[in-house]
Parts: structure tokens; C-alpha cells; sequence
């Protein structure tokens, strides 16, 4: 561009600019006048990195006048072509000299130019005699709606996106001998949505219930933000028939004394509920119906249907004509599992469990009077009590686990398969929440105006947000996935899950994805959606088919425990000096209360809270304690180099504490 209109410099910077134009034009910043028309901008991860623009021109000076000079000889040949000037929209043409060059019309932006009739859309030659038109392009204003429905038809979101219309005006022009005409805007004029207009989109896609206006005014307001405008009822479900066990009902008394000392003696009573012939074990408590709801389209959603129940009998059991109530044929252990009611004798092994005893393996209850010792193992699907001590022996119980005295070295297991699905559970449902969560996580990124106005990001794709998070606050993400596949191959050989293979190739495939270089392979948002869908529909099911097994609390009761491994589906209670060097899993509760009632070395999972006297060690032995949201960890004391994991929140302990409480968020 000529000094007369100004320059356009773009650098990467606003200094690198100016040096450029003083360089040009020969004239020192002090007497430009300079425009900056956008600032430098660095990017992250090098993407939406912009140069600095800027626009100079030398100031204009009043001069005196001077003496006319006498044209040159360009100037004689200049003064003999022809011209072209725009003013009020019309079109001047001055014809050259018969030895000069004649004017030439071109079309620019938003104009269209008529020549003797003719649209023309390049350089023309014109004169004076020929009929020159000027149309200024006219854009009108328009709105497009985008519906969302919900994938269980109960909401609908629109976004209104709206474009502007603009009309455009053909400024005044000097005469120049190539003269390119554009036209400029005079005025935008924005698109006209009403209430009506919306609510007849919702029509033509069929939606006619429970309809928001003020979310409809929402989103006519907000351009481009999705906003909820129908929203449906969900059904009020009912509650299936259900097992009411009678015996339960009988109340347990523990004589007075300290806290923990009332839980060991209760447990070493009544752990072992008798019954005698003739006895109500259990009865059927009859379904309650639920009520209908309706979606956005208007169309019922029936409840799920409530499921009757009948009770079966199982050894030791009869049930009346009715199949509503179930009486003990026998003395003994009662036992209901989902409808089917038993009645248990109990297996006693008299003295200490040797190599010369043998493996054991009963489905019932199993005592041993004395010790069970290293490498036997006790498998029943009962109840096993221990009177005295284990050294690195495998036990493992379908019911509870009581050990009077210590537990060195092997794996302690109450609750069968229900344990080993709580856990795996525990771990699933971390994954289940936190997907979502990634998910938001890259959207919010996404629509973040250093991400919306990059254009290299359309390039990369989507994914590099994903890594980005995942090597970030999402890490613990990706651990989950790897251990919920260890949990899962230990166990898929003990269910009866139709469709755990299918999720089984899901979980790798999302792993996969996820980890490493491999997310870039996300593209979009909405490839994303599909797949986090996907694969979490499949896990919702595998989650209730996990909860309906874990159902079953077995609880685990020992003394002092060394280097062991702890599992159970319920509560778990060390009553003497406490763990070290341990790995416990509990569906429910940890109790470590006795004396001292320490935990130091290893690490607590727990579904409910966790309670102990001393976590970790003076001499910064790592402990680490993992417990759900809404859970507590109580702790009388506790040293540096613990670890709590609380729902989504992570706690590192650096000094000791006392009287410490965490509820996990």
C-alpha cells in the first residue's frame, strides 16, 4: 500500500512492526500516525499463536502555497487518460484524450456493477456515454435451531444460532483511471425469533409435553448456548417383593464394658444364630406397584415391572402352601440367600489343621478348635471361627471369618464371590463417575475461547485436550482402569454374566485408547460421546449385576494381624495390638480399636468408614487408606507419610496429627 493510504505490517511483535515501517517510509515513529489492529498473542502448546498488525501513515502537514511548476512530460500523459469517480452513488466517467488511456470499472467486495445492461465481473473499459449501474449487495438475516433429546426421551435442549443481516452502501471515491468499486455496510440487522416460532420447531419434532418457556426465551436470548426446554416425568417405580428375615429380628445384648471389647463378645456369642424345628425363618413381603410417568413426545413410560417372589425351600426347610412363609425342619445355622431358605449343620475340626488334616472344603460352617497352620487352606461357604492362630494359610469363607488369636502371613477372605465383587465394584463405579467428569473436563476446554478460535485444533483433532487432562488431574483414571482389569480376570470364571465377555473387550478397548499417544486417535467431542457411552451403558449393567452379588455381607473379626492379606464383604474388626505391613478390602466398615490398634504399612480399602487408634508410623512407614465419597477415616493419631484417597479428594499427611477426621468428598 502507498504512503498516501498507509502501510499494513504484521510481525510477531508490536516493536518488530514499527522498525519495519520506519525503515519503509524513512521517517521516525514521532510523526507517524499508527493504528494497531491486533496485539501479538502466544498460544498454548503453540496453537492459536497470532503476529501483531499495524497500520502507519506520515501525518499530514498544511504547507504554503507554492508557485504552480510546469507539468512534466508524465504528467502531460497522465492529464491525457480517462477517470472514474464514485459520488452519492453515482458513477462520473471523464473520457481520455485521444492519445490517452481510457478509465476501467472493476466489481469489489459485496458489490455487483451493471455496464449498458450487462453484470460485468472484471476490469471494463467505460466512458462517459455508457449507462453505469452500482448494486450493493443485500444479505438478509436468518436463525437456525439445533434439538437435542436425551437418550431416555425426558429432556429436550435447543441452541439458537443466530446470523446477522447486513446492508451495504457505496462510499464516495477520487477519480482514478483503474478504479475498483466496494462496497461497505451501512447496517447489520439482526434476526427476529419469537416464542411462537420456537414453540412450532418443537412441534414439527413431535414434541408436545412438559414444554419450558422461559427455557425457550433462554436460548432465543443466548446465541449458540444450549438451554432445557421440555422436560419429562420420570416414572415412580415400585418395590419388588421381598425376603423379610425372621430370626434377624431377634435382638443381640452384649454385657457393659469399652466399645470394642461389646463388639468382640457379641460377635463370639451370637455370630452363630441357632434355630430349632417348628422356627419362622422367613416370609414374603408383597411388591408395592409404581405409578407412570410421560416423556417430551407425550408417551407413557411404564414403570419397570415389579417382580413377586415365592420362597424355595433348601435343606432343613419347608415352606407353607402359600410359598409365603419358611420354617427350620431341623436344628442349626439358618441361611437365606435371595428366596431360597436352608437350615446348616456345622463341620468341627477338633485340634490344630495340619498336612496330615488335609485341604478342607465344606459348604456349610467350619470350626477349628485349634490352630490352622502354613500353607493349609479352609474354603466353606459358610461361617469359619478359629479359636486359635493362622501362619500363612488361606482362608476363605462364604459367611463370616472369626480368628481369636493372630493372623501371620496368607490371605483371609469372608464373603466368596460377593467380596471379590464388591471390590471389583468399588473400583468400576471410580471409573463410572470419573468418565463423565473427563468428559465435561474436555467439553468446558473445548469451549473455552482459546480453544473455540483456534484453528489448528480442527487439525489435531480433539484428543490432545484428553491427554492433556489425562496427564493431569485424571491420571488416577487410567490406574483404575489397569487394576479393574486384574480385579476382573480373577473373577470372570465365577460368574454367570451373560454378557461379561462383551464388556470385558469394551474395558480393553477403552484402556487402550485412552493410554499414551493412543487418545489422539479422538478426533471429536462427539466420537468421544459415542464411545464414553458405549462403554458406560455396558458397565451400568455389569454394576448392577455386581451389586445384586455383593448383596451378601460376610464380616471379618481378628486379632493381631502381620503381613496378610484381608478381604470381606462387610465389616472388618482387628481387636488386638492391630495390621502391619497388611492389604485389607472391606464392603463395609474397618474397625482397628484394640491396643494399641495400629496400622502401619500396607493399605485399607473400604466401602463404609474406617476407624483406628494409630495410622502409619514415627518412622514414616508409607500407609495409605482409600474410602467413597460421603465416608469417614477417623484416627486418634496419625503420621507423615500416609496416603488417604476420599472420594476425589487426595490427602498426603506431612506432620503428625491427632484426633484427625477426613469425610471423603
Amino acid at each position: 500500500m502507498n504512503n498516501e493510504e498507509g502501510l499494513i505490517i504484521e510481525k510477531k511483535t508490536i516493536e518488530e512492526a514499527l522498525s519495519e515501517a520506519e525503515s519503509i517510509l524513512g521517517v521516525s515513529r514521532d510523526v507517524m500516525e499508527i493504528e494497531i489492529i491486533r496485539e501479538a498473542k502466544k498460544g498454548l502448546f503453540g496453537l492459536m499463536e497470532h503476529n501483531a498488525i499495524i497500520h502507519v501513515q506520515t501525518k499530514k502537514t498544511e504547507t504554503e502555497d507554492l508557485p504552480e511548476e510546469a507539468p512534466t512530460a508524465a504528467d502531460e500523459i497522465i492529464l491525457y487518460d480517462g477517470s472514474v469517480q464514485v459520488i452519492g452513488g453515482k458513477v462520473i466517467v471523464i473520457d481520455p484524450a485521444t492519445e490517452g488511456l481510457a478509465a476501467t470499472i472493476t466489481p469489489g467486495d459485496n458489490l455487483h456493477i451493471v455496464v449498458n445492461g450487462q453484470l460485468i465481473d472484471g476490469l471494463t473499459e467505460v466512458y462517459s456515454k455508457d449507462e453505469i449501474g452500482l448494486i450493493p449487495v443485500q444479505t438478509e438475516p436468518s436463525w437456525k435451531a439445533d434439538l437435542r433429546v436425551s437418550s431416555d426421551r425426558l429432556e429436550a435442549y435447543l441452541k439458537v444460532t443466530k446470523n446477522s443481516g447486513y446492508k451495504f452502501f457505496v462510499p464516495n471515491t477520487k477519480p482514478k483511471r483503474e478504479a475498483i468499486i466496494h462496497a461497505k455496510v451501512e447496517e447489520a440487522v439482526d434476526p427476529q425469533i419469537s416464542l411462537a416460532d420456537l414453540n412450532s420447531f418443537l412441534r414439527d419434532n413431535n414434541i408436545s409435553y412438559g414444554i419450558i418457556e422461559s427455557g425457550l426465551l433462554e436460548a432465543i436470548d443466548s446465541h449458540g448456548v444450549e438451554k432445557l426446554v421440555a422436560k419429562g416425568d420420570l416414572p415412580k417405580e415400585g418395590k419388588d417383593a421381598n425376603v423379610k428375615v425372621m430370626y434377624l429380628e431377634e435382638k443381640l445384648v452384649a454385657d457393659g464394658g469399652e466399645d470394642g471389647e461389646v463388639i468382640m463378645e457379641r460377635v463370639a456369642r451370637h455370630a452363630v444364630i441357632s434355630v430349632e424345628p417348628g422356627q419362622l425363618l422367613a416370609e414374603i413381603i408383597p411388591p408395592i406397584p409404581g405409578q407412570p410417568g410421560k416423556d417430551i413426545y407425550g408417551q407413557i413410560i411404564e414403570p419397570k415391572p415389579i417382580k413377586e417372589l415365592s420362597l424355595i425351600a433348601g435343606k432343613g426347610a419347608e415352606i407353607d402352601q402359600e410359598g409365603q412363609r419358611a420354617y427350620a425342619t431341623i436344628s442349626g445355622r439358618p441361611e437365606v440367600v435371595k428366596n431360597r431358605v436352608s437350615v446348616h449343620s456345622t463341620y468341627t475340626v477338633t485340634g490344630d489343621v495340619t498336612a496330615k488334616v488335609g485341604r478342607i472344603l465344606f459348604k456349610g460352617d467350619v470350626q477349628v478348635t485349634g490352630n490352622v497352620l502354613d500353607e493349609m487352606q479352609i474354603e466353606a461357604t459358610g461361617k469359619i471361627v478359629i479359636n486359635g492362630y493362622t501362619a500363612n494359610a488361606t482362608i476363605i469363607a462364604g459367611g463370616d471369618v472369626i480368628i481369636r488369636r493372630n493372623v501371620i502371613g496368607g490371605v483371609i477372605r469372608a464373603g466368596g464371590l460377593a467380596t471379590l465383587c464388591g471390590k471389583t465394584m468399588v473400583i468400576l463405579e471410580g471409573i463410572h463417575s470419573q468418565l463423565p467428569q473427563l468428559l465435561n473436563g474436555a467439553k468446558q476446554l473445548l469451549a473455552h475461547p482459546s480453544f473455540a478460535e483456534n484453528k489448528d485444533l480442527a487439525k489435531v483433532g480433539h484428543g490432545i485436550i484428553f491427554k492433556m487432562l489425562l496427564s493431569g488431574k485424571f491420571q488416577p483414571l487410567l490406574s483404575k482402569f489397569q487394576e479393574a482389569a486384574q480385579d476382573l480376570s480373577e473373577i470372570k470364571n465365577q460368574l454367570d454374566y451373560l454378557d461379561f465377555e462383551i464388556f470385558l473387550t469394551e474395558h480393553a478397548k477403552l484402556r487402550e485408547l485412552l493410554t499414551g499417544n493412543n487418545v489422539l486417535a479422538l478426533k471429536t467431542m462427539d466420537q468421544a460421546d459415542n464411545m464414553f457411552d458405549n462403554y458406560s451403558f455396558h458397565l451400568s449393567q455389569l454394576l448392577d449385576y455386581f451389586k445384586d452379588k455383593s448383596m451378601d455381607r460376610a464380616n471379618l473379626v481378628v486379632t493381631t494381624v502381620q503381613n496378610s492379606h484381608l478381604e470381606c464383604s462387610g465389616e472388618i474388626k482387628i481387636m488386638g495390638q492391630g495390621a502391619y505391613n497388611c492389604n485389607i478390602y472391606a464392603g463395609g466398615d474397618v474397625f482397628i480399636q484394640g491396643m494399641p490398634g495400629i496400622f502401619r504399612g500396607g493399605e485399607i480399602v473400604a466401602g463404609g468408614n474406617v476407624v483406628v487408634r494409630e495410622l502409619g508410623s514415627p518412622a514414616e512407614i508409607s500407609s495409605e487408606v482409600k474410602i467413597g465419597p460421603g465416608k469417614s477415616l477417623k484416627a486418634q493419631k496419625i503420621y507423615p507419610r500416609v496416603v488417604i484417597e476420599a472420594g476425589g479428594r487426595v490427602e498426603r499427611i506431612t506432620y503428625e496429627q491427632s484426633a484427625y477426621v477426613l469425610v471423603g468428598e
